[in-house]
């Protein structure tokens, strides 16, 4: 005997049946940028220019409910703000249309543009490190030419210092005296120095040595010539 699935049926307060509810499937939900791509596909699928009315028309039933005439303008506003669709005016009314052609068109001039910025950047950069060389090279240059005058410097700080010092030795020295000692010292030389030649006279007299000058007698005896050139050297 076969048996059949039994149904249970609820009932409410009065007793009457109630049949089950059935639960309908979520609704999905789009995005606005999900809701442009919609859009613009509608565009490139037919590659004509639409009115706003033309577009009221076709834009819920090609997009199978997802874009309602409620939210027409808002998707349409953002794919014109995004240069998704262009928008031109048309005598009193608003044209709107996308090409698939004229956006590639416009990426392949973006890109040479940003090509172009690219290599001019590029020719600024090779600028600037160029200068920043020269710069550090002047740098070089000006610290060494700094070192060379702090070193200057500094030799002329100890040449002071040491003509300082002189100045307080000559200060405190009795140069009086040290003038008085050195006029007797002079005198005393120039005295020695007489007393020399008159010897060497006497000596070339007794040994019959007259035809010799002084000068050669002393560098006969072995004499050198600087030493007697300073007994020529008398003292004022």
């Amino acid at each position: 005997m076969r048996h059949k699935n039994k149904i249970e049926v609820s009932h409410d307060e009065n007793g009457d049946s109630k049949t089950p509810a059935v639960k309908k499937a979520k609704k999905r939900t789009y995005s606005l940028e999900e809701k442009s791509v919609i859009l613009r596909d509608i565009f490139a699928s037919s590659h004509e220019v639409y009115s706003i009315k033309e577009l009221e028309k076709l834009v819920p039933k090609k997009s199978n409910g997802v874009i309602n005439l409620m939210q027409l303008k808002e998707v349409l506003d953002y794919c014109i703000n995004e240069s998704i669709v262009s928008c031109e005016k048309c005598g009193i009314s608003n044209v709107y249309y996308y090409f698939p052609m004229v956006e590639k068109n416009t990426h392949v001039e973006l890109f040479k543009k940003q090509q172009s910025v690219l290599n001019f950047l590029e020719i600024e950069i090779n600028k600037l490190e160029e200068e920043y060389n020269n710069i550090m090279d002047t740098g070089k240059e000006w610290i060494f030419e700094n070192e060379k005058l702090i070193e200057s410097k500094n030799m002329e700080a100890n040449l002071e210092i040491e003509i300082k010092e002189l100045q307080n030795v000559l200060e405190t020295c009795d140069t009086e005296n040290m003038e008085k000692n050195l006029t007797i010292f002079k005198k005393q030389s120039n005295v020695l120095k007489d007393n020399i030649w008159a010897l060497t006279k006497f000596i070339k007299q007794k040994m019959n040595l007259l035809h010799l000058s002084d000068t050669q007698f002393l560098n006969e005896a072995g004499i050198d010539s600087n030493e007697i050139e300073i007994l020529n050297d008398y003292e004022n």
